[in-house]
């Protein structure tokens, strides 16, 4: 093996480096080659996947082999490139070199000039505040930019008036605090076409999305982020088209992470990969939106941890909402809730599902109010588990409402209720088995005007009685083909109908323990993300074979 370069430390950007004469010319361009591939690599990998980093070497060039091997050293790599006739290699580790100068600046985010208003000073200290704006202009940046400074407080602004910015790989700020606001956006196009990520090492990450209107935002690789404290909020933002194609994470790894989308008009709000709110108590608020279409398409994750996990759903009108992969709220003690729903279509394409996580338990609850026209379909399982847990739906209005699956309510130590108040003019309709454990179980139908309630299967209960009622104006209770008026009363409802079955308490345990759906791990989610992370060093070294 001859060595014929050998670079240290390489920051993002650097020139070629000519070796000694006796190579030929075309030795020269692989081993720059190689050089910008090892730098690249280094800028654009994710150590906790390096699986298709293959793809990414010469992702253009079909006639070049590369091959990437871990090396003995935490987090380095060493790669060959095969053109045929010889071997390049090189060696270089995963992470991203610290920003202290605005050299380090333009080197870590190449471009940033053409946006950016820059720090004068040749130094930067423990503070770095950036402002992007743009007037009428269109820019394009070919190169990632990943600014990292884990020591100082980092502040991005970005500020377009009828323009367009397109950044097409990753977009990492890793700070000790990260602050990005995208604002006052009116009649432009920003597309964020690798990752976005916010990272802050210490404190809070905060991303902010406000007063934006006509034409988009686009997220292509998903949205991270991630913070002792993470809070990202999208509010008032009119005639856009806003995406996010991959997850979107929101992690408080110490403390609360919140996500909040708040006054969308007449737009298109979608998100493709699973929504993951973690942190120590978690919360999801989508509220005040007006002729917005929501597209969840997969599965949404607020994990509390050892506190509270809260969904709320709130004045939402003129809308269609699907939330195609469900949802679960997990935590201490969880809750979803939803109201002032008016011609809104809400789908949910499978489990919704709040539970507590924690010994002891604490309560539980899911409650639907206000909803008047359209439909509320439920093509999943409804389940909910906690020291007490209920279901409270009330307030019902020209709406038809459908429980396809079947429905758990499971209360460990306090009474569980199932509730259904205030109905006009609704069908509602549980497809398949109710399940409800308690001291005591219950359930309570309320003012039902010119509706039928119907269970189309059996309900199981335990411990050994429920407690029923059904009351109203036109309206019937059926249970498995068996019809009460709305005026029943019971004290044991076993007693009463052939389909409401007594159970043990061991038998409707077992069945709820089996329909629950275990939360996905935040780390494999984000291990199928290409982005740095905190981790890693910086440097590449290039030889020759």
């Amino acid at each position: 093996m001859i060595s014929i370069l050998s670079v240290g430390a390489i920051a993002a950007g650097t020139n070629a480096v000519l070796t000694q004469d006796t190579v030929t010319a075309n030795e020269k361009t692989r081993a720059l080659q190689g050089l910008s591939v090892g730098d690249a690599a280094r800028l654009q990998s994710n150590p906790n996947n390096h699986s298709a980093l293959s793809t990414k070497l010469y992702k253009t060039s079909a006639s070049l082999g590369v091959s990437v091997l871990p090396a003995p050293a935490s987090n380095t790599y060493n790669a060959i490139i095969r053109d045929g006739t010889a071997e390049y290699g090189y060696r270089f580790q995963t992470g991203i070199p610290s920003v202290t100068s605005v050299q380090d600046l333009k080197d870590a985010a190449p471009g940033i000039g053409e946006v950016c208003e820059l720090p004068t000073s040749g130094s930067i200290g423990n503070s770095i505040d950036l402002t992007c704006e743009l007037t009428n202009d269109t820019i394009s940046i070919t190169e990632p930019w990943q600014i990292k400074n884990l020591d100082a407080d980092i502040k991005l602004e970005i500020l377009l008036e009828g323009s367009d910015l397109e950044l097409n790989e990753n977009f990492e700020i890793y700070g000790k605090t990260v602050e990005i606001l995208i604002e006052d956006m009116i009649n432009s196009n920003l597309n964020f076409k690798g990752v976005f990520a916010a990272v802050a090492d210490e404190k809070e990450a905060y991303v902010e999305l406000e007063s934006l209107e006509n034409d988009s935002i686009q997220f292509n690789e998903g949205v991270i982020v991630s913070g002792e404290k993470a809070e990202m909020r999208a509010e008032d933002i009119l005639n856009m088209d806003f995406s996010i194609n991959g997850p979107l994470i929101v992690n408080g790894r110490d403390d609360a992470a919140n996500l909040e989308l708040d006054s969308l008009e007449n737009e298109t709000a979608s998100i493709t990969g699973p929504v993951y709110v973690k942190g120590e108590k978690a919360e999801l608020r989508i509220n005040e939106s007006i002729n917005t279409t929501f597209e969840f398409d997969n599965t949404i994750i607020v994990d509390g941890n050892e506190k509270k996990s809260y969904v709320e759903i709130k004045s939402i009108e003129n809308e269609r909402m699907d939330i195609n992969g469900g949802i679960l709220a997990a935590g201490r003690a969880a809750e979803i809730k939803i109201e002032d729903m008016t011609n809104v279509d809400l789908v949910f394409g499978d489990t919704v599902q709040f539970v507590s996580t924690t010994n002891p338990k604490k309560n539980v609850r899911f409650s639907i109010n206000s909803f008047t026209n359209n439909r509320i379909d439920f093509a999943g399982s409804v389940i909910g588990h906690g020291q007490k847990a209920e279901i409270l739906f009330n307030g019902f209005e020209n709406a038809t409402a459908k429980i396809q699956k079947e429905l758990y309510l499971f209360a460990d130590n306090n009474e569980a209720v199932l509730q259904i108040g205030e109905l006009i003019n609704d069908p509602f309709v549980f497809e398949e088995d109710t399940f409800i454990h308690g001291q005591p179980a219950r359930y309570r139908f309320n003012n039902l005007e010119n509706t039928e309630v119907e269970f189309k299967e059996h309900i199981y209960v335990a411990p050994n009685q429920l407690d029923a009622e059904a009351k109203g104006t036109n309206g019937e209770l059926t249970i498995d083909g068996e019809t009460e008026a709305t005026d029943y009363q019971s004290p044991n409802a076993c007693d009463d109908f052939g389909a409401v079955e007594c159970a043990d308490e061991s038998s409707i345990r077992m069945a709820i323990d089996a329909a629950k759906t275990q939360l996905s791990q935040l780390s494999t989610i984000e291990a199928n993300i290409d982005y740095a992370g905190l981790e890693g060093g910086n440097g590449a070294n290039v030889i020759r074979h």
